[in-house]
């Protein structure tokens, strides 16, 4: 009998990168790329568990406004989605990327 894990987020993320050539505070700055990933600590977790090999559950509370990248990673990685889908958006969190020369 193999186990199933679950994990549990109370706090995911969208964590959405920018990749911004010399960027300047206080501009207007050109993004040159951009990406937005499934993120917070039970995610990741659940992500990482499922590469390994292990069958996985996910739960937690996601908004519906921005849920599509958590849905995506779970289907993508065959992660149980048991998550609750709550009205607004799950926090989203900006890393800005200039990289240096």
């Amino acid at each position: 009998m193999t186990t199933r894990i679950a994990t549990l987020s109370l706090n995911p993320a969208v964590d959405q990168t920018a990749r911004i050539p010399n960027f300047t505070a206080g501009r207007v700055n050109r993004v040159a790329w951009e990406q937005s990933d499934a993120g917070g600590k039970g995610v990741n977790v659940a992500s990482f568990l499922a590469d390994a090999g292990f069958p996985v559950t996910a739960t937690g509370f996601f908004g519906t406004a921005n849920s599509a990248p958590f849905a995506a990673l779970f289907a993508r990685k065959c992660i149980e989605d048991q998550g609750v889908r709550l009205p607004g958006s799950t926090r989203v969190n900006v890393k800005i990327v200039d990289e240096v020369r």
